[in-house]
């Protein structure tokens, strides 16, 4: 299996195709609200848990500890606490002296991609869900001009912010999202290929991993730095059938690459990685500790007979 998350300026040999391609790579920032609080009981705090959406569309992740549970967590800059996914930001924050109750924002982002010159963007359904309630949009319905996301952001590899967007379409039963900038970038739109990708053929994962904190032998082992919110690339191999409208690579994830395109080698976008891994679909026949092991992946060749308008081909 694929390990690391590796930048594009440490690779002298990645081709000029792929480097431009990789410019249309965004980071969405879906500015996710986190309340931790405390309870007396396990009990208290599950029930208290989860994702909800807030009175104009925006997300709040619930998050309930025990003491107990707050004394178990590893506060040293280079624990695997520091990078673990929506509880970083506690973590600093207790390190630093810091009580419960405690509210702040999310500090990193996700992955979307331009796929038109008209500035559709791909990404993840679960980064949009409570916009996509508080307008209450049915999945497969196309709104051409979209409707208002005000608590999202876009922002290039080189942070500048591509201004506000809108929701156009949602399906969630892939995990799929497509946006539109109010005003479409100077830059050229990602290109899918004219024909699936084959069995064995090698995909590079391109996004926005937030945090890792990785074992500094593996690190130097494969010549990788631990991720921290840059563009960077795990490549990987197509495992499983790819005549499918899903399959799974081997490639690296971590917190941000939702919504990250999957590239061949010549750049073309292939496939969109499906956030949470391999939890479900045709991987429910693996045992639970292979479930995640692989990298869950939708086809765009197969989504681009449903929603053709979207795309730019190659």
């Amino acid at each position: 299996m694929a390990e690391g998350f590796y930048l594009a300026s440490e690779n002298s040999e990645l081709s000029q195709r792929m480097l431009s391609a990789t410019e249309s790579v965004f980071t969405i920032f879906t500015n996710r609200q986190l309340h931790y609080r405390l309870f007396e009981t396990s009990e208290e705090a599950h029930d208290w848990y989860g994702l909800k959406m807030g009175p104009t569309g925006e997300d709040i992740f619930y998050m309930g500890w025990t003491k107990e549970e707050l004394d178990q967590l590893d506060l040293s800059e280079h624990g695997t606490d520091w990078a673990r996914g929506h509880i970083h930001e506690l973590v600093e924050y207790v390190s630093k002296g810091g009580t419960l109750p405690f509210e702040t924002k999310m500090k990193g982002g996700a992955t979307s991609t331009l796929i038109s010159k008209e500035g559709h963007l791909i990404t993840n359904h679960h980064l949009v869900s409570g916009i996509q309630q508080f307008h209450q949009l049915p999945d497969g319905k196309v709104v051409s001009e979209g409707l208002p996301m005000p608590h999202h952001s876009i922002k290039t590899s080189k942070g500048t912010d591509l201004g506000p967007i809108r929701l156009c379409y949602v399906d969630s039963s892939i995990d799929l999202a497509i946006l539109k900038l109010d005003t479409p970038p100077e830059i050229e739109a990602i290109q899918t290929r004219k024909e699936r990708v084959h069995r064995h053929e090698r995909i590079w994962h391109w996004g926005y991993p937030q945090l890792s904190r990785r074992p500094i032998e593996q690190r130097q082992f494969f010549g990788y730095p631990d991720a921290k919110y840059h563009l960077a690339y795990s490549v990987g191999l197509v495992l499983t059938d790819p005549q499918q409208s899903e399959w799974f690579t081997d490639a690296d994830s971590a917190l941000g690459y939702s919504g990250c395109p999957v590239l061949d080698d010549a750049g073309y976008m292939v496939g969109l990685f499906w956030g949470g891994g391999a939890g479900g679909g045709l991987a429910t026949s693996l045992s639970k500790d292979q479930k995640y092991r692989y990298r869950r992946v939708v086809d765009i060749f197969s989504l681009k007979k449903q929603i053709p308008q979207f795309f730019t081909e190659g």
